[in-house]
């Protein structure tokens, strides 16, 4: 199955999961089975469905070009209070997941002591006020985030969080 999604982390990227030809590795955070690793010719990406931290090879104290100062500059300060530095020296955050006409699933609080994983489902927009979500690079979206369905979930369901929006279906 492949899906995909837009993962925000520390910057927009965008993933191409073929789940069926992807690997599963025990995650450095969690120990969790269910970590995922991309790999692609470049760069090797991990995100865990356990505790939905992730990062990718690029983002560690190893690489001489990685500079955390200019990867934390633009980020909230609940992201920069839960990073997680692994053994082997990778930076670990939270993801945020975007699924287009799904849902998004995002952390959620105050500091790396006081936060939950929150999920909002999308909607479709009616025909009627789609002149209110208009795509800076041209059209109108077509769905939208339904803030009645916000749920929150505890920092290792990240998971039911993902099931909440659909995402696996």
């Amino acid at each position: 199955m492949e899906v995909i999604l837009t993962q925000y982390t520390w910057q927009k990227t965008q993933i191409n999961m073929d789940i069926n030809n992807d690997s599963l590795i025990i995650c450095r955070k969690c120990n969790s089975n269910a970590c995922y690793e991309f790999k692609q010719p470049e760069l090797t990406t991990w995100i865990c469905m356990g505790c939905g931290f992730t990062t990718n090879s690029e983002y560690t104290f190893s690489n001489k070009n990685f500079k955390i100062v200019d990867v934390e500059v633009s980020m909230p300060e609940l992201i920069k209070d839960l990073r997680f530095v692994d053994d082997k020296g990778y930076v670990w955050y939270p993801s945020v997941i975007n699924q287009n006409g799904k849902g998004t699933v995002f952390p959620d609080g105050t500091n790396k002591n006081n936060w939950k994983w929150s999920a909002i489902k999308s909607v479709p927009i009616d025909e009627n006020e789609k002149e209110k979500y208009k795509n800076p690079k041209g059209g109108f979206y077509k769905h939208k985030s339904d803030m009645e369905s916000l749920k929150q979930f505890e920092p290792f369901d990240f998971m039911d969080g993902l099931e909440y929006i659909g995402y696996f279906s």
